[in-house]
């Protein structure tokens, strides 16, 4: 006779109906009552509350800048903007761009920097955004660039400027005179008019998060060094909580995303199988399945756990990066390649080539100390 738990963790229906059956079927003198408490643990359990462990975005480095392009439907003009946005100040401003070539984000990022002076730049992987043209750019204007890869579509750490250009698409709407319905084609685009009007207003209307206009923290340095101090003081509480660090080597499962409009089905709150954290950078957990896939998540992402019968440490990860670098073999000039050796938890090492970027993480102009300890004489 099988345990009512054991069977829960087998069989996850996504029903009280179909457990009831299945546990009647091996358990028949079990009440409904009995079945009810069992089965609430696990098929409706609740969201866990994870804010404590989010953080809330900001620099301790003052003129720091996301920034991300904008793109319009076909036959748009222009076809893009090239979007800038203060991370503590909440300043913005908008460049239009008829393409996204290395050239065209030269002139906006050129003309940002001759305004604004910025001291960090911080983006996704768009590839003119780390042309050698644009790093170099900014190496001669001693701006530190900052990359955030696409972590499984993780865009947290871009979410000041993800949030900011969702705002411009809700601002993006008719007045209330107009003869046209926010359902309009004009309302799907931005002409350069309408977009510096957006601007403009976003940039003189109250922010909930800094708590006056970003106008009014942007014109005076002194503004942002007092938010700086009190986002510092918040963060380092933060730090100091239970759990708050996760221990390499340990288990977790991770928060999976609320099910859209269209499946209203009650799902599973986390990941039905565990996953060892190999590493960490920052707020970010790089965690391993048992063949070495790896997935990176966010701290407030994260559930800590234990092995037991039911909770057992995932197969695999589907369409993800296999293994750890261990060290680098060699490396090739005339592709800016290396050839390292890839770890497996429970498998042979591997050897493979990869492009010198993707041991740079957040910085691809600075060298890895991977590679540093390669090129040591």
């Amino acid at each position: 006779m099988k345990d009512n738990q054991s069977i829960i963790a087998l069989h996850p229906f996504r029903s009280n109906k179909k457990l009831k059956k299945e546990i009647l079927k091996s358990n028949p003198q079990t009440t409904k009552g009995e079945i009810k408490i069992q089965i609430d643990k696990r098929v409706h359990d609740k969201r866990p509350r994870q804010n404590a462990y989010m953080y809330r975005i900001f620099s301790h480095t003052p003129n720091t800048y996301q920034h991300d392009l904008l793109e319009q439907p076909n036959h748009s003009d222009p076809k893009y903007f090239h979007i800038f946005i203060n991370v503590n100040t909440r300043f913005a401003q908008a460049y239009p761009l008829v393409n996204k070539s290395s050239q065209a984000i030269h002139q906006t990022l050129s003309t940002f920097i001759n305004n604004y002076y910025p001291s960090r730049l911080i983006s996704d992987s768009e590839p003119a955004f780390t042309s050698n043209e644009n790093l170099k750019l900014l190496k001669d204007n001693n701006i530190k660039q900052l990359i955030v890869q696409d972590l499984e579509h993780n865009h947290s750490s871009l979410g000041v400027i993800d949030r900011f250009i969702k705002t411009l698409r809700d601002m993006n709407i008719p007045r209330p005179k107009s003869k046209r319905e926010s359902t309009d084609q004009k309302y799907k685009s931005f002409t350069i008019t309408k977009m510096q009007k957006l601007i403009d207003t976003y940039n003189n209307s109250y922010h909930s998060t800094i708590k006056m206009e970003p106008i009014q923290m942007q014109n005076d340095p002194e503004l942002e060094k007092e938010y700086i101090i009190k986002m510092s003081k918040r963060r380092n509480k933060q730090n100091s909580l239970p759990n708050f660090e996760l221990p390499l080597n340990s288990f977790v499962r991770y928060i999976l995303p609320r099910p859209d409009a269209k499946n209203n089905k009650k799902r599973f709150t986390t990941s039905f199988e565990a996953y060892k954290i190999d590493s960490r950078d920052g707020n970010l957990y790089n965690i391993m399945a048992q063949d070495g896939t790896t997935i990176m998540m966010p701290r407030f992402k994260l559930v800590p756990t234990t092995l037991t019968d039911n909770q057992r440490w995932a197969q695999t990860i589907p369409d993800k990066w296999n293994g750890t670098i261990e060290k680098i073999i060699s490396y090739n000039p005339r592709t800016n390649k290396y050839k390292v050796l890839f770890t497996v938890p429970n498998g042979e090492p591997y050897q493979d080539e990869i492009p010198a970027v993707n041991l740079r993480g957040k910085y691809p102009h600075l060298m890895s100390e991977l590679e540093s300890k390669f090129h040591k004489p």
